[in-house]
């Protein structure tokens, strides 16, 4: 300040426009800091990793306003429904046998026309037993033995159908249900016990069946380059201390 004041007043009018630009963008720089640390997961883009260990902000309210109509579907809404179907799997009859006011017999009556409701359920899941023979004849006049074969998947002396064995890789795989709960799921369902061997023999089954899909879709992938975009939403304690070192290699 003394240096510009002994040069006169351009040079003291040049230390302070300086001065002003520089405080401009460090006001500026301060705003930008302030709004990105006020950001959480859930009112932008950052990811949840950038919330940091400090419990997640309450959601406010919204901004929508009450309507003051009823729930549910309004007046003129164009319901959906199972539409009734001609040839139904199966018909019931309910009888009229007495008048419901004098209680008159009417068996023999005529009936002078049916109400028609329909019903769309599941039917009843039940074990089916199927039996398989295979005939063995032997010829006359050389004796030999001939066996009809089993089909290829047939092996044991019993043994569970694909249908069952589908349906359990379908709650432990897809649904990332436990073997033990799946075999609970099954026994509940079907009023038949299977093993949780049957259901983890079905899964490695399976997928040994998928391999080559596997292998066609990982493929292409290795292939490519990494663009580091995986999050990860998991909330764990201070970790500052802990130094993370993520190898850069193809995915």
């Amino acid at each position: 300040i003394a240096d510009a004041f002994e040069k006169g007043l351009e040079a003291v009018e040049a230390l302070v426009v300086r001065q002003n630009t520089l405080i401009l963008q460090l006001i500026e720089r301060i705003e930008v800091l302030e709004n990105r640390q006020s950001e959480n997961s859930g009112d932008s883009g950052k990811p949840p990793c950038g919330d940091g260990c400090k419990k997640p902000v309450a959601r406010t309210g919204g901004l929508r306003q009450k309507s003051g109509r009823k729930s549910g579907g309004q007046q003129g809404h164009q319901g959906r429904r199972p539409e009734p179907v001609e040839k139904p799997d199966k018909t019931v009859v309910h009888s009229v046998c007495n008048c419901q006011h004098c209680c008159t017999e009417l068996c023999d009556i005529a009936t002078a026309h049916t109400e028609r409701r329909q019903v769309f359920d599941l039917p009843a899941i039940e074990i089916e037993t199927v039996k398989h023979q295979a005939e063995v004849k032997i010829r006359p006049d050389r004796e030999h033995r001939n066996q009809a074969p089993f089909p290829a998947d047939i092996t044991q002396p019993t043994q569970y159908g694909p249908r069952i064995k589908g349906r359990s890789v379908y709650f432990n795989c897809r649904h990332h249900i436990p073997p033990d709960r799946s075999c609970r799921i099954i026994q509940d369902l079907s009023a038949h016990h299977v093993s949780r061997a049957m259901v983890i023999e079905s899964s490695r089954r399976c997928a040994e069946k998928i391999q080559p899909f596997e292998q066609a879709v990982k493929d292409p992938l290795k292939a490519g380059e990494a663009v580091h975009f995986d999050e990860s939403g998991l909330r764990v304690y201070d970790t500052s201390h802990i130094s993370f070192m993520w190898p850069a290699r193809p995915i």
